[in-house]
Parts: structure tokens; sequence; C-alpha cells
């Protein structure tokens, strides 16, 4: 009698309904996304746009450059993510189910260095030529009439996971600003203005007829847009584009600003830090979630219940796990916050990312929460006052004052005197809400 012993890539598991069976054998891991283009040119352009992204540095240029994209699979399309290496843009391409042909779309992510050798092979390709993308958890395989590339998987940057929640979080509560039509947005995207000092004022983003121009000028109700010179990455796409839409949040000043380049079967998206000099990754905006570790604990709980969908149903979520929809809007920015959810504005909803959930990387990741959690207790004066608290935080020889008075709260400290509350909380701010409200946290939105 003999014995077979059979190895499998990976566990088959059933994710929203969709069944990802392991293989067994040794011709390799099985892609979970595998594919034709159905215009090879646009999809390569496409791809060379995210990995461009990845390869700037907008603020600061040195040598240093992060070249990963993210690709996404799952619900029918492939998604491409990347952060520029300055993580002030985030880059996004969206390859719905028309942009492909016989397509196997199960669920998985992988991180990728698109090498010189690859670039090349999509560099050359057209819309009548052939392109065949192949994506597992080892790695992409590009597959074109005159060659076959083979890219593999890499570790995901650090700055890169933090980025990716800031980023889902500055998009989540951003409205429609302005739209163009396509011959609108060429003209736009091949007027941007030029890359200016890092000092240098925001752009208003004007309508003017048809059309949109940047101007110096502020102008009552426009969009501010910092270095829109980070736009020309888009500029190679123009050419196929349908139209563009710009998204922002409804506030004054500084803010995120989002640009959607519609194309046949596919969007490409561009999201812009508030300025040059600010990265996604050190925004903070999710700090306040992160920082109470009941909200930490739900979203551990509530990651294996996303089901695997381009879209997922906040108030379906927040019944079956059995959550206000505020506290899961909590778990969610958590989840982000590891790079496990992002936000799409057209479906106005989050998506996920097939990564690991790992509750000890969120003071890893986060030196504010870790600082705020080293405060003791006893450094921590808590006094009532009309409205809300004010606490006093012993600090190196000297105290900060923190107040809190409803939603509002404010430091003494250098970091608030610098930015307020624009970039998430101090830890004197986290340290104190820890102390007289240990219930749910806030995050922006």
């Amino acid at each position: 009698m003999s014995e077979v012993v059979l190895a499998y890539d990976r566990p088959s598991r059933l994710d929203g309904g969709v069944l990802g069976l392991g293989r067994a054998g040794g011709a390799g891991p099985l892609p979970f996304f595998d594919g034709w283009a159905a215009r090879p040119g646009l999809v390569a352009a496409l791809l060379l746009a995210v990995a461009a992204v990845a390869r700037s540095r907008y603020f600061q240029p040195s040598a240093a450059r992060l070249l990963d994209p993210i690709l996404t699979s799952g619900d029918g399309r492939l998604r491409l993510e990347s952060f520029s290496s300055c993580c002030g843009v985030y880059a996004r391409a969206d390859l719905l189910p028309e942009a492909l042909t016989g397509a196997r779309a199960e669920p998985g992510t992988t991180n990728v260095d698109l090498n010189q050798d690859v670039r090349d092979a999509l560099s050359r390709l057209g819309d009548r030529d052939e392109l065949r993308l192949s994506v597992g958890d080892d790695g992409l395989s590009v597959v074109t009439r005159a060659t076959t590339a083979f890219e593999r998987k890499v570790a995901l940057p650090t700055r890169w996971i933090k980025g990716l929640g800031e980023a889902a979080l500055a998009q989540a509560g951003m409205e429609v600003a302005a739209t163009a039509g396509a011959a609108a947005a060429r003209r736009l995207l091949t007027g941007l203005p030029p890359a200016g000092p890092a000092s240098a004022a925001p752009w208003a983003l004007v309508p003017q007829g048809r059309e949109l121009r940047f101007r110096q000028v502020a102008a009552a109700g426009a969009p501010l847009v910092g270095g829109p010179f980070r736009l020309r990455e888009m500029r190679p796409l123009a050419r196929h584009a349908l139209g563009l839409t710009v998204w922002t949040r409804p506030e004054r000043g500084p803010r995120s600003t989002a640009f959607q380049l519609d194309l046949p079967g596919a969007r490409l998206w561009l999201v812009l830090s508030p300025d040059v000099t600010r990265g996604f990754s050190g925004e903070g905006q999710a700090l306040g979630a992160l920082a109470d570790p009941g909200v930490v604990a739900g979203a551990e709980a509530l990651h294996p219940s996303l089901a695997w969908t381009a879209r997922i149903d906040e108030n379906a979520l927040a019944a079956s796990a059995g959550v206000a929809a505020e506290r899961l809007r909590l778990m969610l920015a958590v989840l982000g916050g590891q790079g496990l959810v992002g936000h799409d504005l057209v479906e106005q909803a989050w998506f996920r990312r097939d990564l690991p959930f790992v509750a000890g990387r969120v003071a890893a990741l986060q030196p504010r929460v870790r600082r705020a959690a080293s405060i003791d207790a006893s450094d921590v004066t808590v006094n009532p006052v009309e409205g809300g608290h004010e606490v006093f935080v012993r600090g190196r020889g000297f105290s900060h004052r923190v107040t809190l008075i409803g939603a509002d709260a404010r430091c003494t400290c250098l970091w608030f005197s610098r930015h307020g509350d624009a970039r998430g909380p101090c830890r004197h701010v986290l340290a104190a809400k820890a102390c007289v409200a240990p219930g749910p946290a806030s995050a922006s939105p």
C-alpha cells in the first residue's frame, strides 16, 4: 500500500460567497486573478501611470524610491494602487469588468516591484496587441506576444500601510466639487501649473464656462489644490479620457483633493495631500479610534466578517455585527489603519484588501498612540469644567493643559500649536481622552 501526500498552495476558503480552492501539486501557486485586457494599450498605460507615481517623489526629491504597486482582485475587477515615495499622492487604477475578457477574479492582494523589464514590455503595447495579466500570492505575470515577465511579491512598505488608511479617511466625506468633459479634461491636464517651491500657496480650481482652470488667486467656492503639478502622471491617459471629476470636502483651508479620470472600462484616481510637504502616512485622522483598545478589539473581531465584494454594505455589516453605525465606522477606520480596507468615492463605500490583521501592529505603526499609552495615569489630572474637562498631562519638567469641550480638543503643546487638529490629535489629547472617557473614540470624518 502506498501513501500519497499532497501539498496545497494555500488553504481553500469561502469568502463572501466566492469559493477559492487551494491547488495541489508542484505547478506553483494558482493565480487569484487571470485575464486578458480588452484594450491592452490602455491597461498598460494605467499600470505605467500607477508605477510612475510610486517612482516619483514630489517633495524633497532624492534617489530613494518605492516601486511597489499593490494589486487587489475580487468581484470581477482588479485594483492597482501605489503611493508616491514622499507619500503625498495616492494613485489607484480600477480595471472594471468591461476592461477584462475571460477574467477569473478571486479574492486576493499582492504587492510587487515593477522593474524595468516589465515597464519596457508595457510601454511598447498598443490596443491591437495582446496583454494577459496573472496575479497570485507569489507575484505578477505579464504576458504579451513578444515577451513574458514575472515580478515576485515583495514586502509592503510600512509607510504605505499607514498611508492607505489615512488616504481612505481623507476620501470619506468628500463631495463632487467640479466636473469636466473629455476635451476640457485633456486641456486641464496638458496645461498643469509647473512645480514650485514647497511653501507655495495652493491653487484654486476655477470653472470657466465648460473649462476648468488653475488660478493662483482664490475664488469663492473653488476648491484649493496644493501642488497641482502632482497630477502630471495623468497626462499619458488624457487622450483616453471620457471625463474628469474633482472631489473634496466642503471645508475651508487646505484639504485633500481627489481627481477621478474616467476611461473606457476603467478609472484612474490621484488623491493629493493638502500640500506638497504633507504625506498621508503622517496625517493621523484615525488615531482616536486606534488609541481605543475596545475599538481595536472590535475591528479584529469584525475583520473575518467582511464579505469579499467591491462594495462593503455598512448597514448590513453593522446589523450582522450587532453594532451601531457610528461604532462600525470607527472599526473600519482601524481596519483602514492597517491597509485592510479602502474607500471608493464612486461607490460611496469601502472595499476590502486581502491582508492580515495584527492588533499588536497598531502601536508599531502609530508612534503617537504608543507614546500616549506610555503616559501613566498618575501623570494625568482631570478637572471637570462647564461643558467638559480640563486635563493636565505631566511632561518633562512641566505639564500640558488639555481642554476637552464637546467634540473640541485643544492642547498647549508644540505639536498642537503647529498643526491644530488638522493632522490628528497629539499624544496628550489621546492620553487625556483615555482618562476622561473610556467610551467610544472618534475618527475623522
